[in-house]
């Protein structure tokens, strides 16, 4: 299962010196100053400490509270 603070942890280690606690859980992650490669590397991270499988086109994961609605709907 994924947590808030998994995908937390993997902001951070996409985005070094990004305070990735401060980030709103709604909030989206361009007006937050990461780009569609943070994202990509976040996803990454995240499918291979867990194992779900995230699609391609992933635009519309693009807060941490989307990463975990879309999580919890694969573990279901």
């Amino acid at each position: 299962m994924i947590t808030e603070q998994d995908v937390r942890k993997a902001i951070a280690k996409a985005r070094d010196n990004f305070d990735a606690d401060a980030l709103p859980i709604d909030a989206d992650f361009g007006d937050a100053g990461l780009d569609s490669l943070d994202q990509a590397s976040v996803l990454l991270e995240l499918q291979e400490a867990t194992g779900i499988e995230f699609p391609e086109d992933a635009s519309n994961l693009n807060s941490i509270e989307a990463v975990l609605h879309y999580a919890q709907s694969r573990q279901s």
